[in-house]
């Protein structure tokens, strides 16, 4: 007769035990991770009606010919001052969310012409971004550059102005990489 099969379930005594090594720990010299930032960058432009949408002039106006006798028109600023920025950044965050508005820290980086480089904390951001964007004013059209001449008018009349968000970044050097690798915001 034959000989039943051996069977393969038959545990071998010299097999050894299964169990997972254990492997040894790298050692770690220096570790970081990258957070959320703190601070928020925001790329602003003050726009009036002239900046938007100039007028043509009518075809048949000429321009005036210099007069001797002609008063000189004071001197227009060419940026916007740090003072001028404030009021007009608080006027729509304190309309939109009135006392809470008032108390965002806004830190103002730099101003060339009308454009505006500011830093906010983080969880503010959405607040002024909503605030700016719906907010129309009114601004003495000294204090903005170029007078916020729109082709005709007296010096020192109130100009409508409103912001608008030209970008926003978690760094600075991503709004102002503009070909010129940020030396116009840090003056190199």
């Amino acid at each position: 007769m034959a000989s039943p099969p051996a069977s393969t379930s038959d545990p071998t005594p010299n097999t050894p035990p299964k169990k997972r090594k254990r492997k040894d720990k790298t050692h770690v010299l220096f570790q970081s991770t990258f957070k959320r930032p703190q601070w928020i960058y925001l790329s602003l432009e003050l726009v009036t009606a002239s900046t938007s949408n100039p007028p043509a002039p009518p075809p048949s106006s000429k321009p005036p010919l210099p007069s001797p006798y002609t008063p000189l028109a004071p001197a227009q600023p060419e940026s916007l001052d740090p003072l001028t920025i404030s009021t007009l950044l608080s006027q729509p965050l304190s309309s939109y969310l009135g006392l809470t508005g008032t108390a965002i820290p806004i830190d103002i980086l730099h101003a060339e012409g009308a454009r505006v480089w500011i830093r906010v904390p983080r969880g503010d951001a959405r607040g002024l971004r909503a605030g700016l964007s719906g907010w129309n004013g009114w601004c003495d059209g000294d204090l903005l550059p170029g007078g916020g001449d729109g082709g005709g008018g007296e010096e020192g009349r109130r100009k409508r102005v409103a912001w608008r968000v030209r970008g926003e970044g978690e760094v600075l050097g991503m709004l102002v990489d503009e070909g010129d690798g940020g030396r116009g915001v840090f003056g190199g």
